[in-house]
C-alpha cells in the first residue's frame, strides 16, 4: 500500500514542476506525464523479459539487494550514508542503493521495486525538461525542441535503462545538470547555476565517479566565460584556474585524485576486464594500441551495426544507434554553425562529448555495454543537434526579410476581366427609341 502512495507522489511532485515551470497541459508536460507512467508499466517488462544474453536484473537486482541491506542496517544501528566501507558491494555506486533504501525503509523493509523505480522515472522526467529548456535557452524552436526530447528520451535504451532500479536516470540527471549550469553560466553569470553544477558533479562521485574527471572540463569552460562578451573574465579565470591546478597537484588531495584517475583507467583498460566484458553475447575483440583507436572509437559511437545478429535488446538498440546517427548528423551541422556564432557553448558541449568517447573507447570490449554507457554522449549530442535547425532568431530575422521583399514589390496592374463581365452601355431613357432619335 505504501508503495503505491510512493508512486502517487513521485507522480504530484512531477505535476508540481511542471506546473512551476509553465509546462503543465503543454505537449512536453504532456509527454512527461505519459512517458513517467509509462515507465512504471514497462518496469514489469523489464523484470520479466530477458532482453540480454545475462538474462534478467543485471544491476537493477544488485541496487535492490543492497537497498534491502542497508535498509535493515537503518533498522538496527541507525540511519547513516552507507559507503564501500560498510559493505564493500556498494563499492564507488553509493548514492543510488542509499536513495533507494529510503524507500524500502519508510515501507516497511519491504521491497517496493515499482516505487523505486519512480525514482528513477522521475530523475529522467526531470533530465528531459531540462533537456528541452536548455534548448529553447540556446535558441532552438520550441517546437524542434519539443519533438527532439520526445524521440531521444523515448528511445528503447533509455526506455529500458529507467524502468527499473538502474542508475542511468540518475547519471543522465547529473551530467546534464552540471554541463546545463556551465552552459549558462557560460552566457550569464548566475551563483544558483554554479550552485546546481558542483552539486550534480559531488553527487555524479558518488553515482558513476569517473564521469566526474570528464563533467568537470565543461564546467570550466562555462564557468571561465569563453561563450561571454568579455576578455576580462576568461583571462582572469584562466590566471586563477592556473594558479589553483598548480597549488591541486602539489598537495596531498591532488596526489590522491591523481592516484584514483590512474587506477581507474588501470582497472578499465586491464586485459582481464576488456576479456571479461567481451564474454557477453554482444562481446567484440579489437585491437591494442594507438593504432586501434580510429576503429575503437567507430565502434564506440556506432555500434551495434545495422547487420549484427545478437539478443533482442541488441536489435531494439539498433533503433537507438539509427537515431543516434540522424543526431551525429544534426549535430555536425549545428557544430559548424556554432563555431561562427557561439563557439563558448560549442565548446562546453564538445568538452564532455569528445574526451568522453576516447575514454569509453580505451575500454570498448561489449557493445551492449557501451550502448548503455555512451547514453550521457547521446543526450549531449541531441542537444547540440537541436540548434541545427534555424533558431528562433534566425526564424524571426527570416520572416522579416520575407515581410520587407513583399513590401517593397511594386502592386500588380489591375487586370481587366473577361469581355463577359465588362459593363454593357446604359440604355437609353426611352426604350421605344433607339439612341440618336429626338
Amino acid at each position: 500500500m505504501l508503495s503505491i502512495l510512493f508512486v502517487v507522489f513521485f507522480a504530484i511532485v512531477l505535476g508540481v514542476v511542471l506546473h512551476s515551470t509553465n509546462e503543465l497541459g503543454t505537449n512536453l508536460g504532456t509527454f512527461l506525464m505519459v512517458t513517467f507512467v509509462s515507465r512504471l508499466l514497462l518496469h514489469f517488462v523489464a523484470r520479466n523479459v530477458p532482453f540480454f544474453s545475462h538474462g534478467l536484473g543485471s544491476d537493477a537486482i544488485t541496487y535492490e539487494y543492497l537497498a534491502k541491506w542497508i535498509a535493515e542496517e537503518w533498522t538496527i544501528r541507525g540511519i547513516s550514508f552507507m559507503t564501500a566501507a560498510d559493505n564493500e558491494f556498494i563499492a564507488q555506486t553509493s548514492l543510488p542503493p542509499n536513495i533507494f533504501a529510503v524507500i524500502i525503509y519508510l515501507n516497511g523493509g519491504q521491497a517496493a521495486p515499482v516505487a523505486c523505480t519512480a525514482v528513477v522515472a522521475i530523475a529522467l522526467c526531470v533530465t528531459a525538461l531540462n533537456f528541452c529548456k536548455l534548448a529553447m535557452e540556446l535558441g532552438a524552436q520550441r517546437r524542434i525542441a519539443t519533438t527532439m526530447t520526445i524521440a531521444l528520451f523515448s528511445s528503447p535504451a533509455l526506455l529500458f535503462y529507467t524502468s527499473d532500479m538502474y542508475k542511468d536516470g540518475l547519471v543522465l540527471m547529473f551530467v546534464l545538470g552540471a554541463t546545463g549550469s556551465a552552459i549558462r553560466v557560460s552566457r550569464r553569470f548566475s551563483l544558483l547555476h554554479i550552485g546546481i553544477g558542483v552539486l550534480c558533479l559531488a553527487s555524479l562521485w558518488f553515482v558513476r565517479f569517473y564521469l566526474v574527471f570528464l563533467a568537470v572540463l565543461p564546467i570550466l569552460v562555462g564557468y571561465m566565460g569563453f561563450g561571454s562578451k568579455s576578455f576580462l573574465r576568461p583571462a582572469i579565470s584562466v590566471i586563477v584556474l592556473g594558479a589553483a591546478l598548480a597549488f591541486v597537484i602539489k598537495s596531498q588531495q591532488g596526489n590522491d585524485i591523481g592516484n584514483t584517475m590512474e587506477g581507474t583507467f588501470a582497472n578499465a583498460t586491464d586485459k582481464a576486464a576488456l576479456d571479461s566484458n567481451a564474454l557477453g553475447g554482444s562481446g567484440v575483440v579489437l585491437g591494442d594500441g594507438i593504432g586501434a583507436m580510429p576503429l575503437r572509437i567507430i565502434y564506440t559511437l556506432f555500434s551495434p551495426f545495422p547487420w549484427m545478429g545478437g539478443s533482442l535488446g541488441l536489435q531494439l538498440g539498433k533503433i537507438d544507434t539509427i537515431l543516434f546517427y540522424f543526431f551525429v548528423y544534426r549535430a555536425w551541422i549545428a557544430g559548424k554553425k556554432l563555431a561562427r556564432k557561439d563557439a563558448g557553448t560549442l565548446a562546453s558541449l564538445l568538452a564532455f562529448a569528445i574526451p568522453c568517447t576516447i575514454a569509453y573507447a580505451f575500454t570498448m570490449s561489449n557493445m551492449g555495454l557501451i550502448l548503455r554507457q555512451r547514453l550521457p554522449i547521446v543526450v549531449l549530442v541531441a542537444l547540440l543537434a537541436t540548434l541545427s535547425w534555424p533558431t528562433r532568431e534566425e526564424a524571426k530575422a527570416a520572416a522579416a526579410r520575407k515581410k520587407a521583399r513583399l513590401a517593397a514589390q511594386p502592386p500588380e496592374p489591375k487586370r481587366r476581366g473577361p469581355l463577359s463581365a465588362r459593363p454593357k452601355p446604359a440604355l437609353a431613357t426611352n426604350p421605344s427609341k433607339l439612341p440618336g432619335e429626338a
